[in-house]
């Protein structure tokens, strides 16, 4: 009995020196270092200048508000749109489309809903001139962040909620700059 104890003991044994001297293979070494980065100068730019301006205007954001920030840029819009703390959707938007309609020159809107189906196309559409927005007077007054979407072509503007709703559809020139901030691709 002792014979097969020692001979099992010794299998064992054996078995875990091969296995623990086996050699594994080796990665070729990397002599060029000459990739491209994965990161354009001009996204390294942006993202730059957007904290930049945020701490001119005194504004650090926490690294929880970044991260709400990237999920409001990678919001896909619902369809529909936004209540307010003292109104319903359909009331919000009602006093949008009376708002905000004649801001439009090329459309006459036949109702709220056929402004909402255009706000709703505007906001899921993947156009190169839009681009995120970061509302700075807003973050300051509520401490809170608010995200739009405006077109430098079309100059549509919309408010597009963290929960993918949208609300303040809207035709503007101007979009402010001291008010909002460029959010770049890449936080």
């Amino acid at each position: 009995m002792k014979k097969i104890l020692l001979v099992i003991l010794s299998l064992i044994i054996n078995s875990c020196y091969v296995v623990s001297n086996t050699v594994s293979p080796v990665a070729p070494e990397i002599t060029d270092l000459t990739q491209p980065d994965l990161e354009t100068t001009d996204v390294k730019a942006l993202r730059n200048n957007f904290y930049a301006g945020l701490k001119q205007q005194d504004i650090v954001l926490t690294s929880y508000e970044i991260e709400l920030l990237k999920s409001y840029i990678t919001t896909v819009p619902i369809g529909k749109w936004s209540k307010s703390d003292s109104s319903t959707a359909l009331e919000v938007l009602d006093s949008n489309y009376n708002d905000y309609k004649g801001s439009f020159k090329d459309k006459q809107f036949t109702s709220n809903f056929a402004y909402m189906e255009d706000a709703v196309k505007f906001a899921k559409a993947n156009l190169k001139t839009a681009n995120y927005y970061f509302d700075i007077t807003y973050y300051k007054k509520r401490s809170n962040i608010l995200v739009v979407k405006w077109d430098i072509l079309s100059k549509e503007f919309i408010l597009i909620h963290i929960d993918g709703r949208i609300s303040n559809y809207q035709i503007t020139d101007d979009l402010g700059i001291s008010r909002y901030i460029a959010i770049p691709s890449s936080l």
